[in-house]
């Protein structure tokens, strides 16, 4: 049943005062609480996409510096390895001119061995020359040892052995390359073998060091991925839930209202549509508790005319019971003013032949009363006219 307070509002009981921490809880959730329900969603939906967005840039950035890396090895590529590897060729092509220098039989074969010797030495400088571009700003000790190997193989070449062979001279070329080429060969092979490491070392280090980043790239992406989504899921069930709460205050007012209580308030204070129907709600609320509390002095006033009604009613059979008795009193008088009435009757007869002797009386008076006015004007006219003449006498 629907109780009400003595002032014909519905009685309530007070609600608790909330603590500090629900207060600042719910300060964040009435601000959000202002905005709109399309305007949340739209903010939650961006939400996702900010976070698909930040992680697609994340993802976007890996991509760019691993095809950064990528580059950067096959510059290392064009601009080292290459003309290492063409280094190394020519280096043994150098020794191999060498050996067919020593064996030339003619001063012609010897020439010819020779240019190509000299152009073989210049493909040399010139690779040289590009690998120490592409190494400036880094420090490689196993390209300065090939360097100062090549030009000890050089010079022991040009002023040992290329004379010896042009002059036919095997004894002191074999003796000049088992005494001073041979340790410089051999120190050669090792720096070449030493650069070729170093060029493997570059490109594994590289690619290790592509590989981390990837890595690491990738769990940026799964950490901003995560962040987001926990971001997103949190905004998410905040706004579901500032949307959930106050419809289930309406929709239990509502019910409640439904079922003839209407005790229970929808107390929702947003400013959102669903705040505007609370408050529509709340409204149709007191209009009820105005009706309902109109119906109920009516039917207090009601009450107390039908208690008004009842002693008037006593009243009325007292009054009633009353007037029967003075009615059979006035039955009984009204025989006697019959009697009376017949009486009056013969009365008004005897009286009606009295006036009509009374009229007759009063004509014949009159009648008297003319001539004696008739005689009074003629004597009237006499005294007159004898004045006049006592006048003129």
């Amino acid at each position: 049943m629907t109780s009400y307070s003595p002032a014909g509002s519905p009685a309530t009981a007070a609600p608790a005062e909330p603590t500090a921490a629900k207060r600042r809880g719910r300060g964040i959730g009435s601000f959000v609480a202002n905005f709109g329900v399309r305007t949340r969603i739209l903010a939650a939906v961006g939400l996702l996409a900010a976070v698909a967005v930040v992680a697609t840039a994340v993802a976007s950035v890996n991509l760019s510096k691993s095809g950064e890396d990528i580059l950067g090895l096959a510059l290392a590529q064009e601009a080292v390895v290459g003309p290492m590897g063409k280094i190394h060729q020519n280096e043994l092509k150098a020794r191999e001119q060498m050996a067919k220098l020593a064996i030339a039989g003619t001063v012609v074969q010897q020439d010819a061995i020779m240019d190509v010797i000299i152009e073989n030495d210049q493909d040399i400088a010139d690779d040289i020359a590009r690998v120490d571009a592409g190494l400036v700003g880094m420090e490689a000790q196993f390209w300065d040892d090939f360097k100062q190997t090549w030009e000890a193989f050089t010079t022991t070449r040009d002023e040992l052995l290329i004379p010896a062979a042009k002059a036919g001279d095997i004894y002191s070329y074999q003796k000049a390359f088992d005494n001073q080429m041979a340790p410089v060969i051999s120190d050669l092979a090792d720096a070449m073998d030493a650069a070729d490491q170093a060029g493997i070392d570059y490109f594994n280090e590289n690619a290790a060091a592509s590989a981390d980043s990837n890595a690491r790239a990738n769990l940026i992406v799964w950490i901003v991925l995560g962040i987001g989504l926990l971001l997103a899921l949190g905004v998410a069930v905040l706004v579901a839930q500032g949307i959930r709460r106050p419809l289930e205050k309406v929709r239990e007012a509502l019910f409640a209202m439904a079922d003839k209580d209407f005790t229970v308030r929808a107390d929702v204070t947003s400013k959102d549509e669903i705040g505007q129907m609370a408050h529509a709600a709340e409204t149709l609320r007191g209009n009820m508790h105005a009706v309902i509390g109109a119906v109920r002095d009516s039917a207090h006033a009601v009450a107390a005319s039908a208690e008004e009604l009842s002693a008037s009613t006593v009243q009325i059979s007292a009054a009633a019971e009353e007037t029967s008795a003075q009615a059979g009193v006035v039955s009984h008088a009204s025989d006697e003013v019959s009697r009376n009435v017949g009486t009056v009757a013969a009365g008004s007869e005897q009286m009606d032949a009295s006036i009509r002797e009374i009229a007759q009386n009063a004509a014949e008076a009159a009648r008297v009363a003319s001539t004696a006015v008739s005689a009074a004007q003629s004597t009237t006219s006499t005294v007159s006219q004898l004045g006049i003449s006592s006048q003129e006498i």
